[in-house]
């Protein structure tokens, strides 16, 4: 399966708003809810937003 998303990239430059794009994705792939950033860490992170136009998807058949 894929995913092909089409849309506006935009750069996330407040620590506020990295906390926040970081946050989800960390839920995403852990099983935690809080989590915490040190300043340093954060600025020099780059956190990017894709704000979705279009979004496409494929399912491939397996052969049995």
């Amino acid at each position: 399966s894929s995913v092909v998303g089409y849309g506006h990239i935009s750069i996330i430059e407040d620590p506020e708003g990295k906390i926040e794009g970081l946050t989800r994705i960390m839920c995403h792939y852990s099983e935690g809810t809080t989590f915490s950033f040190r300043p340093e860490v954060l600025a020099r992170t780059t956190v990017l937003c894709l704000e979705i136009s279009e979004l496409k998807g494929k399912r491939f058949k397996t052969k049995q």
